[in-house]
């Protein structure tokens, strides 16, 4: 099995990446933004430089499994973030995901009947404050996949929306630290689901909160 992981440098990601690396029989390709040269077969590359994305194309691999998990946030009042963070947002959580399956098609690089799980949030279903550029991000994602999903009818979608996962993507908040007030979501519980759909451990509608 071939898996393409995103977002692989610290988090869900990472986790993601470790744990179906030491599998049998699977090989997992990693992007992210630095090359720790570890061994693993990484390709470095920040996702919020949309206009060359293709220039890591063509890829070696026809990938069975696409994992989309790259994004970043900032977290602040409206006014105060500045409109290079908002860029970063909108990039990384929507165009690169967007342009990322583009270019995968276009290049053949997905296998026949392939499944596409996007790691996404409960922020693209409910509202919250401080956080409305990124809410926008995960709403819009939310559309395209939904849409892709019909159109693309040969591939499984899976949308999964954890709660808050402590991980160090809140560093960007006011004060860098977790809400501790709204749930928590464990990476491994991440992991067992798509464990689970990989190996039809278990049958998931396409939306899957967690």
């Amino acid at each position: 099995m071939n898996i393409l992981i995103t977002g692989t440098s610290s988090g869900i990601g990472e986790a993601l990446a470790l744990y179906f690396s030491n599998q049998e029989d699977t090989t997992v390709t990693w992007i992210e933004r630095v090359d720790r040269k570890s061994g693993w077969n990484i390709i470095p590359f920040d996702l919020s430089y949309i206009s060359k994305l293709e220039t890591i194309f063509p890829l070696q691999s026809t990938y069975d499994v696409i994992i989309l998990n790259a994004w970043v946030g900032y977290f602040d009042t409206f006014e105060e973030i500045n409109s290079e963070n908002n860029t970063e947002t909108i990039h990384t959580n929507l165009l690169s995901n967007i342009e990322l399956l583009r270019l995968l098609k276009k290049h053949n690089n997905i296998a026949d009947r392939a499944m596409i799980i996007t790691l996404w949030s409960q922020a693209s279903k409910h509202f919250y404050v401080w956080w409305a550029v990124y809410q926008a991000s995960k709403w819009w994602l939310r559309g395209f996949i939904g849409s892709l999903r019909k159109e693309w009818k040969q591939y499984r979608f899976y949308l999964i929306h954890p709660q808050i996962v402590a991980t160090r993507f809140f560093r960007n908040t006011k004060d860098g630290v977790i809400p501790s007030h709204l749930p928590q979501t464990k990476k491994e519980d991440i992991t067992e689901i798509i464990n689970n759909i990989l190996h039809w451990v278990k049958k998931y509608d396409w939306e899957i909160d967690c």
